[in-house]
């Protein structure tokens, strides 16, 4: 349902279904007639719609209400059917039929609540409020649950006084449970219909921010997060709010504190519909200390999390009189653009605010705010992406002029200058490979999701294909995000700023987790046959654990693994081996993977820990990676105290040898 309106279909389109079904209050055919709408209606609203004539035609009543969701998290607020007539709900009745009395009152209950006269029931102001939508005095109504859980509310409702009867009750009680699967069919049908619409609009904005970050602007970046955002959440005002700290160095810590930061409107968007002329843009970069703004204030303080306001009621003196009024713009919503980690807090540095607006009371539905914060992050993360590059290039630049400086000094040493070229020429070939291997790991993904997109598009895909790319289309987004994640933690480990967390970790678990994902993985592979043995001394006690960094040991165990199933030979096995070893000073754990591969020439060994290094082997073979996931397990060995081997040794087959990683760790208490 759209926010603006609950609108029901015409009564003709009604008559068309109902002319094919007999009403009976048998709740055997009930149930027959709802599993023939969920066959036949594909929209939600209709089919809710027609659920809800149902259930008046079944009571002989004048209308029937159904809530599909009675909270703040609803994808289906509100559908409501007559029996001889449509009806058309604003979204502020819409908010009001929430938080009426009598969806409270029947809530509570558990048994159905039969009111046989509201003014007789002392319930005036339950009839006044109800009468405004349509009329009615007299209800009976009943929570519908699926699975242990409230999924709606059914009332019916008389237009006269009338006596609901225990048969009348005990038939709504019998029906709740056909009602409450349709709810949660329509429910289904629409989440999957937001999320396709989400994922094409989400392609498109990567697409259009990708062409952007090459004109390095990063305001064209923040004018196309704002389009993408004021279209899909249809709102009557938005604005990007970039904020500059007065500190460049500062840290988020705990408690919380508002540094000083200036506020400043990089774009910003006004409908132009006829209905809403109150909202005035802003002056052109108006600017503004947080400080004196209290509700950009409370919305840094809430950060990373979103800000989400529904009516003005929810704020305590918060009026800016141009960046919110909430006599104009009563929602209000604060969605962070986020940056990387600051300080040991481990909390991200808040780039500044996509702020949108509404004139009327909204609630900000959970899967709208979801969509915003994807959109969001999408945008920050090609700014940070932009402003890392640039300064790569900055640091190539500097870099670059004083090896030509170097260069021209040593001229006249002509043994030197024969290093230096040398020494260039490497850098360059590692340069070029780099960049090659870099290039095509972000353009792979890139052709891969255009493909699954242009195939979507096809107006006669089926279910199962459509399916099928958008599978591929979340797959290439995890890998090009993966990588993105690998080069933003390379930094972090080479810069110093990467922090662990050491906790107590149960190895049983992990290593069963990490057996169990990589065998489903690998045997999809129908082509290698690879499988995952388990050693049998392998943490042979539940209760072997480590005090360790979780996640360093995650992504050292799972890039370890990756490696192993990239480079084995076809129908072979890995091997994955987890032992305690006691000696006179300390504890230690010893993970061992071993596989048979095609072997790693002698010089390769010395610079298999590099980044940026590949073997000929793998370059030949054209097998995917860009050669720092051995680096970044090297570093995570040893930010851990730990230590990395790698030995080789052949086979009986000269071809291929037995290749091994051991990795050991300190098995501390605390």
């Amino acid at each position: 349902m759209r926010r603006d309106c609950a609108k029901l279909p015409s009564p003709l389109k009604q008559e068309d279904f109902a002319s094919k079904m007999e009403y009976t209050k048998e709740p055997i055919f009930f149930w027959r007639q709802i599993t023939q709408l969920m066959l036949t209606v594909a929209e939600p609203q209709t089919l809710l719609s027609l659920v809800a004539r149902s259930c008046a035609e079944i009571f002989q009543a004048d209308s029937c209400l159904i809530i599909a969701g009675v909270d703040s998290t609803a994808k289906l607020q509100a559908s409501v059917c007559t029996a001889n007539s449509s009806l058309t709900i604003s979204a502020g009745q819409a908010t009001r039929l929430i938080a009426h009395p009598l969806l409270k009152e029947v809530l509570a209950a558990i048994e159905p609540v039969a009111i046989a006269d509201f003014s007789v029931a002392n319930q005036d102001e339950q009839q006044e409020l109800l009468q405004s939508i349509f009329p009615a005095r007299a209800s009976l109504g009943i929570t519908i649950r699926i699975a242990d859980r409230v999924n709606g509310v059914i009332l019916i409702f008389q237009s006269e006084p009338r006596q609901w009867s225990v048969s009348e009750q005990e038939l709504l009680k019998s029906i709740a449970e056909p009602v409450a699967i349709a709810i949660s069919f329509a429910q289904q049908q629409q989440q999957a219909a937001t999320t396709s619409r989400h994922q094409v609009l989400l392609t498109q904005l990567s697409a259009q921010i990708t062409q952007a970050s090459k004109s390095a602007n990063v305001e064209e970046i923040y004018q196309l997060a704002l389009n993408c955002l004021v279209s899909a959440l249809e709102v009557d005002r938005g604005l990007i709010l970039n904020l500059k700290y007065a500190d460049p160095l500062y840290k988020r810590t705990y408690p919380r504190f508002l540094p000083q930061v200036k506020a400043t409107v990089s774009c910003q968007w006004v409908t132009t519909s006829t209905s809403v002329n109150q909202i005035t843009n802003l002056p052109y970069h108006y600017s503004f200390s947080l400080s004196d703004c209290p509700i950009s204030r409370q919305a840094f303080l809430t950060s990373p999390q979103p800000l989400a306001i529904a009516i003005s009621s929810e704020l305590e003196q918060q009026v800016d009189s141009l960046l919110y009024n909430p006599e104009i713009t009563p929602s209000i919503l604060f969605i962070p653009f986020l940056g990387n980690s600051s300080g040991d807090s481990n909390q991200p540095t808040v780039l500044g605010f996509a702020v949108l607006q509404q004139t009327y009371p909204r609630i900000w539905q959970q899967d709208e705010i979801e969509l915003a914060k994807l959109i969001c992050h999408q945008a920050a993360t090609a700014i940070i992406h932009q402003q890392t590059l640039g300064q790569v290039n900055s640091i190539v630049k500097e870099r670059t002029e004083q090896l030509q400086r170097s260069l021209e000094i040593q001229a006249k040493l002509s043994e030197k200058m024969r290093q230096y070229i040398h020494e260039l020429r490497e850098l360059n070939k590692l340069k070029d490979e780099f960049i090659a291997n870099m290039s095509h790991e972000f353009r792979t993904p890139l052709a891969s999701m255009k493909l699954a997109i242009e195939m979507l598009r096809q107006y006669k895909s089926s279910p199962d294909r459509q399916a099928k790319y958008l599978s591929i289309l979340e797959e290439e987004w995890h890998r090009e995000n993966n990588l993105v994640q690998d080069l933003l933690t390379w930094q972090k480990l080479k810069s110093n700023k990467f922090t662990t967390h050491p906790q107590k970790v149960a190895l049983k678990s992990l290593v069963q987790e990490l057996c169990d994902r990589f065998q489903a993985k690998w045997s999809q592979d129908s082509k290698k046959k690879l499988t995952l043995a388990l050693d049998d001394r392998s943490v042979s006690t539940d209760d072997l654990t480590i005090y360790t960094d979780l996640e360093s040991l995650q992504n050292i165990l799972n890039e370890l693994l990756t490696n192993a199933g990239k480079f084995s030979a076809d129908d072979t096995t890995v091997s994955f081996q987890v032992v305690q070893k006691l000696t006179r000073t300390e504890k230690q754990i010893i993970f061992t993977i071993t596989n048979l591969s095609y072997g790693i020439t002698p010089e390769e060994q010395t610079y298999i820990f590099e980044p940026f290094r590949r073997g000929k082997w793998a370059t030949d073979k054209e097998i995917r990676g860009t050669g720092l996931g051995l680096a970044l397990v090297k570093s995570f060995v040893e930010h851990l105290n730990g230590t990395i081997e790698l030995k080789i040794t052949p086979s009986q087959n000269s071809q291929i040898f037995l290749t091994s990683f051991t990795v050991t760790l300190p098995q501390l208490d605390k």
